[in-house]
């Protein structure tokens, strides 16, 4: 018994090393992240089995809202982030339009007046009621906005939702629909197209369907946010690799000449985002999803710390963090 218990005891403390050696090492690697940023809640949903993908911030209710789906194949959710006591106040369990369980791949998540946006990437972007979303209880959905892509993530600023393709070799999301090369030669692989948003047009759901602008973008975005100094911000990830938050001049980006797309049977500005516009790069931990962009930092959240990859419970992937950007 008494070897036993001592085996046992040092199976423990070489554990507890080695996950110290971990989260040690996690720090030095990405020390110029740790160093500029700030820890803030915890991720929600960890314990749960939910798999963290889209995140917003609502002003009005000083709280942040988090999508995405189970692991287990039940409803997806929306948890609901009191941001002052950086606590979970509960999630909305998400319904399809007949009030059935809805697993959809909640993807992105923006809002705007009364409606909340979930992308899917089978039915482009679904509507749900805010009032519903804040009741931590379920949400109907009541009906789906054609955004003519199927994205995987979608941004609202300044009265423009931006949705966006997920673009990776030789998986699910390898689809040459939109590769092509830009101005400067480089070749991007996805699109991001925007719609007007006006909450006064209910029978829409506040979402203007046509778009006149898309932008050409590169492989495995994961989300975007504008800064106050219109630097657009794209978050790249895939698997246990570093993410990366691609910063570009969006002023730039919108002067640079154009050409031509076809959305909904007519022709579309297309602008492309590339290194002819870039101003920096950000090495953040991997699996970094979609971004808030709040009081002159970025809020990153990612899903190393979900039912599905686990590792980031033994990292720092537990937490949202808040890079400091101004």
């Amino acid at each position: 018994m008494k070897i036993a218990l001592i085996a046992v005891v040092s199976i423990v403390l070489l554990v507890i090393c080695l996950l110290a050696l971990v989260k040690v090492g996690e720090r030095l690697l990405f020390t110029s992240f740790y160093s500029n940023a700030t820890t803030e809640f915890k991720t929600p949903g960890i314990a749960d089995g939910f798999i963290q993908q889209g995140f917003d911030y609502v002003e009005s209710e000083d709280v942040f809202l988090v999508s995405g789906y189970m692991k287990d194949g039940s409803s997806s959710r929306v948890y609901v982030v009191d941001r002052e006591d950086e606590k979970v106040i509960g999630f909305t369990k998400l319904r399809n339009q007949t009030g059935g369980r809805n697993t959809t791949h909640a993807g992105g998540i923006a809002h705007s007046g009364d409606y909340v946006y979930v992308t899917s990437e089978d039915s482009g972007v679904q509507v749900f009621m805010l009032s519903d979303i804040l009741g931590c209880d379920e949400a109907v959905c009541k009906g789906t906005v054609d955004v003519g892509v199927k994205p995987a993530f979608c941004y609202i600023h300044e009265g423009k939702m931006y949705t966006g393709t997920f673009y990776k070799a030789d998986t699910d999301y390898d689809s040459d629909k939109y590769i092509m090369n830009t101005l400067n030669g480089e070749e991007n692989t996805a699109i991001m197209t925007v719609h007007d948003v006006d909450p006064a047009k209910k029978e829409s759901f506040g979402i203007d369907e046509t778009t006149n602008i898309a932008y050409s973008i590169p492989s495995q975005v994961q989300g975007i946010c504008i800064t106050k100094d219109n630097k657009i911000v794209l978050s790249t990830s895939w698997g246990i690799s570093k993410s990366k938050l691609y910063v570009y001049d969006f002023d730039k980006v919108n002067n640079d000449a154009t050409s031509q797309i076809d959305f909904f049977g007519g022709k579309t500005t297309l602008y492309y985002i590339d290194s002819e516009s870039l101003v920096d790069t950000i090495t953040a931990p991997p699996m970094a999803e979609e971004m808030v962009y709040l009081d002159g930092k970025i809020y990153i959240m990612n899903e190393s710390a979900s039912a599905k990859y686990i590792f980031g419970k033994f990292t720092s992937g537990n937490y949202v963090h808040a890079y400091k950007f101004d």
